[in-house]
């Protein structure tokens, strides 16, 4: 079963269905929920704005079906962030797909909430050392190299602990960035 993403209005999107939406753009549905929450973790007071600019300027902006799953996307990442506990789920290919699909999603995934936090300009410097570390590791997750990647059971392992890794990442930034806010 593929990872869903419930929001606020109980509708849901899919990594698939965000795909097929973006297949002509030049971004990944991981790494438009990655922007998404990086712009929200970053607690950029224009989040919602920036984060539609962002995809929607690519090209993509006459398309309202693409623009309401954004807006509802944000509402949903939003909600997760303020709930207690790691309610936060990235949209990430289903665990049915190949797993070099699988990593290519996390890679796109911290590449967007990455590139986020470098919007927002958030100050690395000024985090904590928890959550300065998890933002270093997401951008090390993008400097992987998907090439050498082989399909096995130590590979399997490794995703499976970056991707729970992933909700962690964001709640230390989006704590830090509160801790922070006027």
């Amino acid at each position: 079963m593929p990872p869903r993403i419930l929001v606020e209005t109980v509708k849901t999107i899919d990594h698939e269905q965000l795909e097929r939406q973006l297949q002509d753009e030049p971004i990944a549905a991981a790494e438009v929920h990655g922007l998404l929450c990086g712009l929200l973790c970053a607690r950029s007071p224009r989040s919602e704005e920036i984060g539609l600019s962002e995809v929607l300027g690519k090209g993509a902006g006459a398309d309202l079906s693409l623009r309401t799953a954004l807006l509802e996307m944000l509402a949903n990442a939003r909600t997760a962030l303020e709930t207690p506990g790691l309610t936060l789920a990235p949209l990430l290919p289903a665990e049915d797909r190949p797993l070099r699909e699988r990593v290519a999603g996390i890679y796109d995934w911290s590449r967007g909430f990455v590139y986020a936090i470098g919007l927002a300009q958030v100050d690395l410097d000024e985090l904590g050392r928890a959550a300065r570390e998890a933002v270093e590791d997401l951008i090390a997750i993008t400097q992987l190299d998907l090439d050498g990647l082989e399909d096995d059971e130590a590979h399997e392992e490794a995703l499976m602990e970056v991707a729970e890794f992933i909700p962690v990442a964001a709640m230390l930034v989006y704590e830090e960035c509160a801790a922070g806010a006027p």
